[in-house]
């Protein structure tokens, strides 16, 4: 959908998965090693380069997608520059789908590996968003947000100070009993409320609501394509799991049939 956004031709999709999971296991693979930082220097390098010919050959054959409408814009009083146009396109295209597709995958383990939910969305499908929500709580695709100390601090005894980088636990935050009764049991009619899985404040993710709809829609049309669906006991799921980052990488199943 990003990729359509933003003017990225279709055949050069998977280029920009492996692009973002380069960049984004810089961040969470602890200690870094010279792999994960020679793979993120490469691949940054590689998509800043592609985002540049994408660039010069809106200035050849402008079009309407997003990069042609910034590139319209650049070089007025209060465009952007191309270095700006570069970077936001980059960062949409590293943030803005990793952590939806860990989601989508997330909401179909947990549903499929606890038969009692997936038979609760079964018998009312209007508990999808609950479901998504759900998972945002109990199994959320970013566990950990980095925040800077504007000033020095205390919480529990412990002294922060200004200038510090803090990692905030999500996941735990999402577990609080103050907020979730019960919070280690997955129930999609919970409803929760209050989840910090998209952040918050000033520094919120911009594009939550278009992340939930994209799950909703592509949980939707899995789902009611495939009403038999389970996992494939025959093989093995494979996840992705970094210091802030969740999500099956694959998740093998299998169907009995389709509904058109």
């Amino acid at each position: 959908m990003l990729s359509d956004f933003l003017g990225v031709p279709a055949q050069d999709r998977h280029r920009i998965v492996q692009w973002s999971v380069d960049f984004i296991d810089f961040f969470n693979i602890f200690p870094i090693t010279v792999d994960s930082a020679t793979r993120m220097i490469e691949s940054t390098r590689a998509m800043q380069a592609y985002t540049l010919a994408l660039l010069e050959e809106r200035r050849r054959a402008p079009r309407e997608d997003f990069l042609g409408i910034l590139l319209r814009h650049a070089g007025t009083p209060d465009g952007p520059t191309t270095e700006e146009i570069v970077g936001n396109a980059m960062l949409l295209l590293l943030a803005g789908h990793a952590a939806v597709r860990n989601l989508i995958g997330n909401v179909v383990w947990l549903l499929l590996t606890r038969p009692d939910e997936n038979r609760k969305l079964d018998a009312d499908p209007t508990l999808l968003r609950a479901a998504i929500d759900e998972t945002l709580r109990f199994e959320p695709p970013v566990t950990l947000i980095p925040r800077i100390a504007l000033e020095p601090i205390s919480v529990c005894g412990n002294s922060i100070p200004a200038g510090a980088v803090v990692q905030l636990s999500l996941a735990a935050a999402n577990r609080d009993l103050a907020h979730f009764p019960d919070p280690d049991r997955f129930d999609i009619a919970r409803q929760p409320k209050q989840l910090m899985s998209f952040g918050h404040g000033p520094h919120g993710c911009a594009g939550v609501n278009l992340a939930r709809l994209q799950s909703e829609i592509a949980l939707r049309t899995l789902l009611s394509r495939h009403p038999e669906l389970a996992l494939d006991p025959e093989r093995p799921i494979t996840w992705y799991r970094t210091a802030a980052n969740r999500g099956p990488v694959n998740l093998p199943l299998k169907t009995a049939a389709i509904r058109a």
